[in-house]
């Protein structure tokens, strides 16, 4: 997900549970999201500034915003496809 980490730089939710109990907590509800929340946070996370692209395609750009945009999107897209979709995720803990 960012540059130089790996999978092994992620902990497993077994071992996020073990640290949770380890530092005195009780996990009273877990919710993991399903990879469809996960495609839908990280779409959303794009989707405005790809809108914001579609609609400035052909204008003239002096300063190189909207290149770097469309750059930008596209590494962001590659990271998340090509990357970390499959091993990453997010839980919810609700401790007590």
């Amino acid at each position: 997900m960012w540059d130089g980490a790996s999978e092994a730089d992620c902990l497993t939710l077994p071992d996020i549970v073990d640290l949770v109990h380890a530092a005195g907590w009780r996990v009273l509800d877990l919710h993991d999201s399903t990879r469809q929340e996960f495609d839908a946070f990280e779409v959303g996370h794009l989707q405005e500034r790809e809108q914001w692209a579609v609609a400035h395609r052909g204008e003239t750009d002096t300063i190189g915003s909207h290149t770097a945009l469309t750059a930008e999107l596209d590494q962001a897209w590659t990271r998340w496809l090509r990357g970390h979709r499959r091993s990453m995720g997010f839980v919810s803990l609700v401790l007590g």
